[in-house]
């Protein structure tokens, strides 16, 4: 699961990165730069919630890690 996390924010980094050459461009107008933008801002809560999952993943490997296995 944290493979495929890291995965999928990799992939979405260069999402962002590829949305910022449209912003930047001088080349395109001003709607394809609102979209970019957009797109941006859901990208970057996307990929709050896929940090928020390995948080939550790690967490769960530690408290299981202190109780060892035991109680699994």
């Amino acid at each position: 699961m944290m493979e495929e996390c890291e995965k999928t924010r990799l992939v979405l980094n260069e999402s962002i990165k590829e949305l910022w050459k449209i912003i930047d461009s001088p080349k395109a107008g001003s709607k394809d730069k609102t979209k970019s933008i957009t797109l941006i801002l859901n990208i970057i809560k996307e990929t709050h919630a896929i940090l928020d999952k390995e948080i939550g993943i790690m967490r769960s490997k530690q408290y299981n890690g202190l109780l060892g296995s035991k109680f699994l």
